[in-house]
């Protein structure tokens, strides 16, 4: 945005990366090759997909995770959820929209070793951000300056995990009981980083079989 891309002039400055993967990815499932184009209910499965990745904005969270609680915490039935099939279309929507929420930062929730790997890809990314915009005279971007901290800085995943990431799994387990066993390893994960409050950018150089699940990783 800051840069004036094409992209970003396209969509007005909102929601550009979400915007422009799913103008992507809907670009693909036009083609010939897939059956997307006969779909009965197309239109309505298109929109549902742009409000669906749209909703994946950090921008937007809490007011998803908030209107979530609202509308929704007071139909939990103890010790069993949500039903999904007895909700609105509205109600699902909401349902849907914190699913991929859920997914999208999912990595939070897989085995250690796993998890640090995509913290990895993600320093790599921002990194990567970040020196274009030094090449641009653009400020850098919070954890994108690769000579300060980014995010393989143990201190800056505890704050990602306690505002963002248990929330929103606490939330999400409380409607779906059954997937509980995420909240208990986004808990693990948490706590290695809490152990681990300094740059763990040297655990990147072992392979997957030195990593363990276990929080004395290092």
């Amino acid at each position: 945005v800051v840069m004036g891309l094409k992209q970003a002039k396209i969509y007005n400055d909102k929601n550009v990366y979400e915007n422009w993967s799913v103008y992507r990815a809907l670009a693909h499932m036009d083609m010939p090759c897939f059956p997307f184009h006969a779909f009965p209910f197309r239109h309505e499965l298109r929109t549902s997909i742009i409000n669906f990745v749209l909703a994946t904005d950090m921008s937007s969270h809490f007011d998803l995770v908030g209107n979530a609680k609202n509308t929704l915490v007071g139909l939990i039935k103890p010790d069993k959820g949500i039903d999904f099939f007895e909700l609105e279309p509205k109600q699902q929507d909401s349902i849907l929209k914190l699913a991929l929420k859920v997914a999208d930062i999912g990595h939070c929730a897989t085995p250690l070793p796993q998890h640090i790997r995509w913290v990895e890809r993600l320093q790599k990314e921002f990194f990567a951000q970040g020196d274009m915009e030094r090449m641009n005279a653009i400020t850098i971007s919070p954890l994108m300056d690769r000579t300060k901290s980014g995010p393989c800085k143990g201190r800056n995943q505890v704050g990602f995990f306690e505002v963002i990431v248990i929330p929103l799994y606490k939330l999400w387990i409380v409607m779906f009981p059954t997937c509980k066993p995420l909240l208990h390893q986004v808990s693990k994960n948490l706590e290695f980083w809490q152990q681990h409050p300094g740059d763990q950018s040297a655990l990147l150089d072992l392979p997957l079989s030195r990593t363990s699940s276990s929080t004395s990783l290092v």
